[in-house]
């Protein structure tokens, strides 16, 4: 797998050079636009540096007891005196123990541009790249800049003419301030003479382990980007377009035909209940129509109804009774007994009289003092 590491030459992320390396040699070409690496190897990695100026960092030590939102709310509250726009502007991106902002339209039109690629990506800020795996300072001489990258994960760059100035303010902060330099800059020799400088360039930070970098690439989602990077044929394009519009649509279509299924069924059974009785004007609930029935039945008659009395019932033992059969035409009741003592069943017998109970057929068996079988009572209404 090729690696390529694309260096903007200006905050606009348009023109760039892209660097390469073969068997430990450094190449370097100047590109003005994103879209001219389309001819890539879809197998090869490209690394993108975005410009410090576009990128802020701080070390952010999240609470883990606490969830996302309210890390980022804590975050946002702690540096809000520091960001010159307005919060909702800007994209904040976490990785480790360091929080990360930068403008939501610039990041947006990063990934839009990278999205057209059919390669491996990762894009982030320079100064990342740059990191020591030792978790060393480091400044990097690249293309007329040089890029700080601190112990801590934060960095920024600066031009040749703002280096001294600079300097100067990290020796007001930072009492001991040794870094790695990949430079033969004079001032650099002079300021940190204990530093340990390095001759080589770009070359050993080609092998370097790309997982432990933070990577704000994001897919674009549009029609030109998935097409692009599936490379779709119109007939498969075409079976996708269904599919999706299946799973949209077909929700809303089986409703609304469920719906004129309910119609008809009601138009159906209104036209059944006219047929039955013509001063029907509308078809309401079974429980309603039982409702007006009820209320439609004269109260003389329901009074005259009287039912036996079956508090005897209450002295026999439920936990003895299997079935309980009531008619109320002929006062009478059969009982399936199961498992009942024999003296029991003979008290319950005796005591029957009282309650207006009579016994008129007896169809049970007592083996070991154990009754089970029918029988059939006679109730008188009081």
């Amino acid at each position: 797998m090729n690696t390529y590491i694309a260096n903007f030459l200006d905050s606009s992320c348009k023109s760039f050079d892209l660097y390469s390396s073969n068997k430990g040699l450094i190449s370097s070409e100047r590109f003005l636009d994103i879209d001219d690496l389309k001819n890539l190897d879809n197998s090869s990695l490209l690394v993108v540096l975005i410009p410090s100026i576009l990128i802020t960092s701080y070390q952010n030590l999240k609470n883990t007891g606490l969830s996302e939102d309210i890390n980022l709310a804590n975050f946002i509250s702690d540096i809000d005196n520091k960001i010159v726009d307005q919060i909702s502007y800007n994209e904040f991106l976490f990785h480790e123990k360091n929080a990360f902002i930068i403008n939501k339209v610039i990041l947006e039109d990063l990934n839009k541009s990278l999205t057209q690629l059919d390669i491996n990506i990762i894009l982030m800020p320079e100064y990342s790249f740059f990191r020591h795996e030792n978790d060393e300072d480091v400044i990097f001489e690249l293309n007329n800049k040089f890029i700080f990258s601190n112990s801590d994960g934060t960095g920024t760059s600066v031009s040749r003419d703002n280096l001294e100035q600079y300097c100067q303010i990290i020796s007001e902060f930072k009492d001991c301030y040794d870094p790695v330099i990949y430079s033969k800059h004079k001032f650099l020799k002079a300021k940190y003479p204990h530093s340990s400088f390095v001759t080589s360039g770009l070359e050993g930070f080609f092998n370097q382990d790309f997982k432990r970098f933070p990577n704000f690439y994001e897919f674009y989602l549009s029609y030109q980007s998935v097409k692009r990077k599936f490379n779709f044929t119109i007939a498969q394009l075409f079976i996708i377009l269904i599919g999706l519009s299946s799973f949209f649509f077909l929700p809303s279509m089986l409703i609304k035909n469920n719906n004129n299924n309910a119609l008809v069924y009601k138009k159906a059974t209104f036209d059944i209940f006219t047929a039955i009785n013509q001063d029907i004007k509308k078809v309401v609930r079974p429980r309603s129509q039982i409702d007006s029935i009820m209320n439609q039945i004269p109260l003389d008659k329901v009074n005259n109804v009287e039912l036996p009395s079956l508090g005897f019932l209450d002295q026999v033992g439920d936990e003895y009774l299997d079935r309980i059969y009531v008619n109320f035409n002929d006062s009478t009741v059969v009982i399936d007994i199961s498992g009942m003592p024999l003296m029991q069943y003979n008290l319950t017998k005796n005591l029957s009289q009282q309650f207006g109970v009579g016994i008129l057929n007896e169809e049970v068996l007592s083996p070991n003092n154990i009754v089970s079988g029918t029988i059939t009572l006679s109730l008188l209404n009081e």
